[in-house]
């Protein structure tokens, strides 16, 4: 557009000047006349004769006019980034359009809901060019007014054009994700009624179906979903008159690696291509990309974070080139995977201004009959999300902001009757997969989630991340205190007074998902001034026994921390149990605390000694004698890597071995007359003796000569039990016991020992008696080594 003003008219001289003017000619002319001759005169007035002759003025003719013209935006309020994530305020505007050549041209931002107020000042930003064009850039200050942009020639400051598209200086952000954030932005999966808008029309959510791009100027009128509001209001709430865009590219049941293989027509990414172009259509930059798209790529496990990079950036971890190409394939490091890799993420963004937002995962379930439930929180799991969370500390990649916290704790599947929803008659499937579109705390919780997790990588709001940061191991090992410093814990059930949750299973805690290395706690519970802090938190008690030196307590690991039972824990909704905190979040009253953290005892480690491949091991050089009841405990970690020997008598009279492979103890047992009461027993699977110390008890008692009963405990929790076990109602008396190996040092035990005990007696439930042992080694090397027991190696 353009607008050329007319010019104006020239003035009229007062009559009064024109006569002196006159008068003043001739009495120059009548002294030349003096001086000069008369012919000189004659010439002299021919010659102003010419010069005032027809068709000439007595004033200069006025400048010509310069001309201008605005090119429009593409679409009514653009929003343009302001650089928010790299703590910056000012958007820049690329303008342009033609005039006339060498003219300077100034341009404004003309705020448009406050009467101008907040326009900004009047900056040079172009010179028109040889051929009439010109380019330039205004910055603007992030603003809650829309603007409307304006120029004017500098030095005809009258010759103004202003667009009628408006635009905004505010935060761009592109979701790149599968099913669960394709469903926040997908009218389909509103099943909730939208909360009403802090900010209508602030946000724009850009969506695409198959390769059509289109966008949604959120309202009351036209929410998108409710998820969608949700996304939007936590936003509009944590920074108040932001101007948002969020490119949707969702699509359900695709990968990071079909998105790059143009052999792969699962996802194109021509069809991604083709958003962001139509998304930022004026060029706008993308202050934030992010993403929580771990479920398709479980299976890389550790090498997920290789993949992301790879894709993101174009590097391998280390930095170097990925390769990236037409023919490019990568293959990591790690497990050694192989994908091609056409495409990579700088061909859409500059990371000079885009950063990366960790966050996330959201969890991981499985869609699940009434059969049976298997959720996610295995190796493979863990290994991805702790590469996931590491690029956020790598050094190579600046584009990768730290991450903040999961968002696990949402409600999942469709509780809602006629619906999918778990069925007594096993007739339909419960979708755990994916967040609820039927509850506030499915999609709506999940999108408010994801939001802090955004607002909180990437340095806009300044929350702590909610975590337990602090804790109090009480001496007598009765209970541990977990507390965050400054901020009061709870749990979503207690703050909003439902119900406990039914105490039908042992690990339904008030407190669920925390653990005791790596066993669901049994009694974690929210109390007052945890560990003399002033702040609630979460007190864990032992399962069994006490705590000691060697305990750990873990919160958050798996896939869904706190789910153990399939269907109950789903259908109690087990995730209001899980511990929050308010931090000054925004959007939700509380925010789940950051997971995958562990707390290892405070509590003074006892003497240990170490045992390795050749010893030492201990066997005693008497008879057992005529005893009808054993007792035998070591507490230590296992470390070797075949059948390692724990407790026995001479000639496999009795034989109590762990078997590393299968995590297993295998028990065979003969009585005074030899015969086998038992031969080869496995137990139940054991928890892990590798890195976490264990209690290893077996209990035998053959005083009831017809009811025999042979018993095995981990850390106190039976995971062998022989009971009614005829026979002759003694031991072997004459077989020698040994401790970590055969009485001739054979099947060595390796490992980390606190103590060795034997109890020629039995408690009717198997715990350890509470008498003086027949035998204890512990101690420091030295003092074992000086055991009379003491063959092999010496203990280091």
């Amino acid at each position: 557009m353009s607008f050329k003003p007319r010019a104006p008219a020239i003035p009229c001289p007062h009559p009064a000047l024109i006569v002196r003017a006159c008068l003043a000619v001739f009495v120059s002319l009548a002294r030349t006349v003096v001086r000069c001759g008369a012919w000189k005169v004659l010439t002299m007035m021919i010659m102003m004769g010419l010069a005032i002759g027809p068709g000439a003025s007595a004033t200069q003719a006025p400048p010509v006019t310069a001309q201008l013209t605005l090119n429009e935006f593409t679409r009514d309020m653009t929003v343009f980034d302001s650089g928010l994530a790299l703590g910056q305020d000012g958007a820049s505007v690329p303008l342009s359009g033609t005039g006339t050549s060498g003219q300077v041209v100034q341009a404004r931002g003309v705020s448009t809901d406050d009467a101008g107020a907040s326009s900004t000042a009047w900056v040079d930003i172009a010179t028109i060019d040889a051929g009439g064009n010109w380019s330039g850039t205004l910055i603007a200050p992030r603003n809650p007014s829309w603007y409307l942009p304006e120029v004017r020639i500098k030095a005809q400051p009258t010759v103004t054009a202003r667009g009628a598209n408006r635009f905004g200086a505010g935060l761009i952000i592109s979701f790149w994700e599968q099913s669960n954030w394709d469903r926040i932005f997908n009218a389909s999966f509103s099943n909730t009624p939208p909360d009403p808008l802090l900010d209508e029309n602030a946000v724009q959510i850009f969506t695409r179906s198959g390769a059509t791009p289109s966008v949604t100027y959120l309202s009351d009128a036209t929410p998108l979903s409710a998820a969608a509001v949700a996304f939007a209001n936590t936003f509009l709430e944590a920074l108040p008159g932001l101007k948002l865009a969020v490119i949707a590219h969702t699509q359900s049941g695709t990968g990071w690696r079909q998105l790059v293989n143009d052999n792969d027509n699962t996802r194109l990414w021509s069809d991604d291509l083709a958003l962001h172009k139509f998304a930022l259509a004026e060029g706008q930059d993308v202050g934030i990309v992010t993403s929580s798209w771990i479920a398709s790529e479980l299976q890389t496990a550790g090498d997920y974070a290789e993949i992301v990079a790879a894709i993101v950036t174009g590097k391998r971890l280390d930095g170097s080139a990925a390769g990236t190409g037409p023919s490019a394939t990568f293959t990591t490091k790690g497990k050694g995977l192989s994908f091609p890799l056409h495409h990579n993420f700088t061909e859409l963004y500059d990371f000079a201004h885009t950063r990366f937002a960790l966050i996330g995962p959201h969890g991981r379930g499985t869609t699940v009959s009434q059969t049976g439930y298997s959720d996610s929180s295995d190796d493979n799991y863990e290994a991805l999300v702790a590469s996931w969370i590491a690029l956020g500390s790598n050094p190579n990649f600046s584009m990768f902001l730290p991450h903040s916290f999961g968002m696990s704790d949402i409600d999942r599947g469709y509780p809602h009757a006629g619906d999918n929803v778990y069925d007594p008659a096993g007739t339909q499937w419960t979708d755990t997969s994916h967040a609820s579109s039927y509850t506030k705390d499915g999609l709506e919780r999940l999108a408010r989630l994801g939001a802090n997790a955004i607002l909180k990588s990437a340095g806009l709001v300044s929350w702590p991340v909610p975590a337990f940061d602090r804790s109090y191991w009480a001496p007598d090992g009765s209970y541990v205190d977990l507390w965050m410093d400054g901020h009061d814990i709870t749990t979503e059930r207690l703050r909003r007074g439902l119900p406990a949750i039914p105490a039908t299973f042992a690990h339904r805690a008030e407190v669920m998902g925390m653990t005791i290395g790596g066993e669901p706690a049994q009694n974690a519970v929210i109390v007052a001034n945890a560990g003399g802090s002033g702040f609630s938190g979460v007190r864990v008690s032992p399962n069994s026994g006490v705590f000691t030196y060697a305990s750990s307590v873990e919160d958050g690991f798996g896939a869904l921390p706190g789910w153990q039972q399939w269907p109950d824990d789903y259908l109690d909704d087990y995730y209001l149990n899980r511990p929050v905190a308010d931090v000054g979040q925004s959007g939700l009253a509380a925010l789940p605390l950051k997971t995958r953290t562990t707390f290892r005892s405070t509590l003074a480690a006892p003497a240990q000694f170490t045992v390795g491949g050749n010893g030492p091991y201990f066997l005693d050089q008497a008879g057992i004698g005529t005893i009808a009841t054993l007792t035998l405990e070591a507490k230590m970690t296992i470390t070797g890597g075949s059948a390692q020997r724990l407790f026995g008598l001479s000639s496999n009279a009795l034989k109590v071995e762990y078997l590393p492979g299968s995590g297993v103890l295998r028990c065979t047992f003969s009585d005074g007359s030899g015969t086998t009461l038992l031969g080869n027993q496995t137990s139940s699977a054991i928890p892990d003796p590798s890195t976490t110390e264990r209690t290893i008890r077996i209990a035998i008692d053959l005083s009831n000569p017809a009811d025999g009963s042979f018993r095995a405990f981990v850390d106190g929790a039976e995971v062998l039990t022989r009971t009614g076990l005829a026979s002759s109602g003694t031991f072997p008396s004459a077989r020698n016991l040994s401790f970590l190996a055969t009485n001739s040092g054979g099947s060595q035990s390796e490992g980390t020992v606190t103590h060795l005990k034997a109890w020629k007696s039995a408690m009717p439930d198997g715990s350890a008696p509470t008498g003086a042992p027949y035998k204890q080694i512990s101690g420091t090397a030295a003092t074992v080594n000086a055991d009379a027991w003491k063959k092999g190696a010496d203990a280091g």
